[in-house]
């Protein structure tokens, strides 16, 4: 069934992140009442229609918005890359995550509610990177950290849809082209500087996804009740580490010193981080497409001039 058109109350977790920013705006501006369960209560009251009270770690959570619920959006955990992953901060990306999950469904489970979808954010980091071939949703796991942690949270909607008999989705995103946030604001600073640098050989994949696609494909999920499982969301525009640079340098216009970071460096700089943005396969969305979800930014050029800024 099409719910297009439908307005439907949204409660959202994580709503600060980059990605629950662009969603609180776009669903808003689409006629949806959005939600916020937040421990920063006055923080989020200029963005969203109402925020409401939780926090995990005390297993303290509000009933009120997920009694008006008809969605749940489920974005919550720790920034990914804010800083070095010490095993302090490996343990608090996976338990913010799995923790704030299980808070959520036990409280559901325990009161009369009407939330009938709840859609998972994941990420194409869970698959196995070593590999060349394109990935796919039914192919195996990887074993690094991050894809230990979101095959832990997709579990989280597995035990959702048994516990609650609901619909459930999963959404793996790619790197978000924004402006104002995430990792593109970083990269044009460096090329504003004149430098090109990709990231050791530069010819490891980058799947991304613009910021509005993103959106998009979250509201394409929420319209159309048929879907469920796990669903890829990343530009079909297969791109290089060096070919994301090169772009970017040709859109600032200029000439630029291209200043390869060696392997060895960036694994020093970053850790085990490192090691992830060194390693990347192609990956495919079009499961996605075949539901009939179209990109709006399907080519990275396109994508990237509408994602900068003068």
């Amino acid at each position: 069934m099409n719910t297009l058109g439908k307005k439907q109350t949204i409660l959202i977790t994580g709503g600060r992140s980059l990605l629950g920013r662009r969603l609180t705006e776009y669903l808003r501006g689409r006629g949806h009442r959005i939600l916020w369960l937040t421990r920063d209560v006055s923080g989020g009251m200029d963005m969203c229609d109402e925020t409401f009270f939780w926090d995990v770690d005390q297993n303290i959570v509000a009933e009120h918005p997920l009694k008006e619920a008809d969605i749940i959006i489920h974005l919550a955990g720790a920034s990914l890359f804010t800083e070095r992953w010490s095993q302090r901060r490996k343990r608090e990306i996976l338990r913010s995550r799995l923790r704030s999950s299980r808070v959520l469904l036990n409280a559901l489970s325990k009161i009369e509610h009407h939330v009938h979808t709840i859609i998972y954010g994941s990420s194409v980091a869970i698959y196995d990177h070593a590999k060349v071939e394109v990935a796919h949703e039914e192919d195996a796991m990887g074993t690094s950290f991050l894809a230990q942690v979101f095959n832990a949270l997709e579990h989280e909607a597995v035990v959702a849809q048994e516990k609650l008999n609901v619909r459930t989705a999963v959404l793996r995103n790619g790197f978000i082209l924004d402006p104002y946030a995430g990792m593109l604001p970083n990269l044009i600073r460096l090329v504003r500087f004149g430098l090109n640098t990709p990231l050791g050989s530069g010819e490891q994949m980058v799947n991304w996804v613009h910021q509005l696609d993103i959106c998009r494909a979250y509201e394409h999920v929420i319209n159309n009740t048929e879907l469920s499982g796990i669903y890829n969301v990343v530009a079909p525009d297969r791109t290089t580490n060096s070919q994301l640079m090169y772009a970017l340098c040709s859109i600032y216009g200029k000439d630029h010193i291209r200043l390869s970071l060696p392997s060895p460096f960036v694994r020093l700089v970053l850790g085990e981080m490192g090691s992830y943005l060194l390693h990347n396969r192609a990956v495919s969305t079009d499961k996605l497409i075949a539901t009939g979800f179209r990109y709006q930014y399907d080519e990275l050029m396109k994508s990237l001039r509408a994602s900068t800024k003068d």
